[in-house]
């Protein structure tokens, strides 16, 4: 019974020592604090590390399900530059204006998308399927 118990946590140990990402993307108005300019719709893509070893994120996209994804290479100010070292239990985001791209996701007739996070190694991390209609809402 000891051994299975020593086996099971030599698991979970292993399981849990490298990085585990997370990827999310959620619609946002950013309000401008100084009251200089009108609310701007953003769509926030964020990576968390669930995991406790360090990695280096090089990219991120949207993937519709096609052979084609979206990468987005103009990001809001604020965002995290790439290539950014996300350490274990933190977390990275990226903004970038939401009307281009909900834009051309409707041009190319998608209803749905996901994010898409590569680190350095070459591994992905898939976020889970979000409605484009739900990217409208704040």
């Amino acid at each position: 019974m000891a051994t299975f118990v020593a086996l099971a946590w030599q698991f979970a140990i292993w399981r849990w020592s490298g990085p585990r990402i997370s990827p999310s993307v959620t619609p946002m108005t950013v309000v401008d604090m100084a009251g200089t300019s009108e609310p701007t719709r953003v769509l926030t893509v964020t990576a968390y590390n669930k995991g406790r070893g360090d990695c280096e994120v090089t990219q991120w996209y949207l993937d519709d399900g096609s052979d084609k994804s979206m990468v987005i290479i103009n990001h809001m100010p604020g965002s995290a530059k790439l290539p950014e070292k996300l350490e274990g239990l933190h977390s990275l985001s990226w903004s970038v204006m939401d009307g281009p791209v909900l834009d051309f996701l409707k041009t190319r007739n998608t209803s749905r998308v996901r994010p898409v996070v590569i680190i350095g190694s070459g591994k992905r991390f898939r976020g889970k399927w979000v409605r484009t209609d739900k990217l409208t809402e704040s």
